[in-house]
């Protein structure tokens, strides 16, 4: 099944298009989530959610799986430098000090983001922001 869009805010939560009802209606009957998180200006991501929570009329969305990537040489979070030059310019590719990417983000606007380093059980960085959002749902 494809997946159809169901709710767009901005950074501040305030709803764009689709409704934000229809979408917590989605999930109670069972429906996927995926959410664009515009991480502007870097290249924002598609991710599925792995837990899904609602409350006061807010969707809350976990995902875990990710781990430190970027498309510049240098990152805040780390660096991906070691590259051999036949790599295509500006393509993705793993952070060399890799770190695993927790994010729980919200219909609010809100991201709750974690970085723990691969292998050493250490937290790295912990930050939240605000972003855009689109969700989207499969039933």
């Amino acid at each position: 099944m494809a997946w159809e869009f169901a709710y767009a805010h901005d950074a501040a939560g305030v709803a764009l298009e689709g409704s934000r009802a229809e979408l917590i209606a989605a999930i109670e009957h069972g429906a996927e989530v995926r959410v664009f998180v515009d991480y502007s200006p870097v290249p924002g991501c598609y991710k599925e959610a792995q837990a899904i929570w609602v409350k006061d009329g807010h969707v809350y969305a976990q995902n875990t799986v990710s781990i430190g990537a970027a498309f510049t040489p240098e990152y805040e979070w780390g660096s991906s430098a070691a590259v051999s030059p036949t790599f295509g310019g500006g393509g993705l590719r793993f952070l060399d000090d890799a770190y695993q990417y927790f994010e729980i983000v919200a219909t609010t606007g809100d991201a709750d983001e974690s970085r723990w380093n691969v292998g050493e059980h250490r937290l790295r960085a912990r930050n939240q922001a605000k972003y855009p959002m689109r969700w989207f749902i499969r039933r």
